[in-house]
């Protein structure tokens, strides 16, 4: 009895170290790519709404959606990056030119960077789900969408959207 018990404590004691050692030798070692892109300077980020109140939002009227526009008016190309929404009831999406981004939303760690050349614009498509919390979720609500640029003077941008969501 004895024996059986030390035989059965040793084979499940083998077997978590070999999952353990699996999981250690497996795990993904490869730097995150978005940190080792080099932002050149010379890229100006400029907007000119970073809010928008909506009012009142119906809980059943499906989602509601803003575009802010990001544009470029340094004299190099300006990279945005790191896009991420404050709620996972919240999304963003990007669009330069016909390029269009993934959806991006609170845990975002997409190694995605877009690059507005000189002149352009780059589109942040805010995409808010007002039943996403049930009817905990009405009431007021403000979610904000930060993008991180390679303008030094504008390092970070937070966007916000804002409303009362009413039955």
């Amino acid at each position: 009895m004895n024996s059986t018990r030390t035989i059965i404590v040793i084979t499940i004691a083998t077997i978590v170290l070999m999952i353990g050692g699996t999981l250690v030798l497996t795990k993904n070692t490869e730097p995150d790519k978005a940190q080792e892109i080099q932002f050149v300077e010379g890229g100006k980020a400029i907007v000119s709404q970073t809010q928008k109140d909506w009012g009142d939002i119906a809980f059943e009227g499906g989602n509601k959606e803003e575009t802010f526009v990001i544009k470029n008016e340094g004299t190099q190309t300006l990279r945005i990056r790191r896009i991420r929404t404050s709620c996972h009831c919240t999304k963003a999406q990007v669009v330069i030119g016909d390029l269009i981004s993934p959806f991006f939303g609170m845990n975002s760690n997409d190694p995605w960077v877009g690059e507005i050349p000189v002149g352009k614009e780059a589109e942040v498509k805010v995409t808010f789900d007002p039943a996403f919390h049930g009817v905990n979720g009405l009431g007021p609500i403000t979610r904000y969408v930060t993008v991180e640029t390679s303008d030094p003077q504008n390092k970070t941008i937070e966007f916000s959207v804002s409303g009362f969501v009413k039955k």
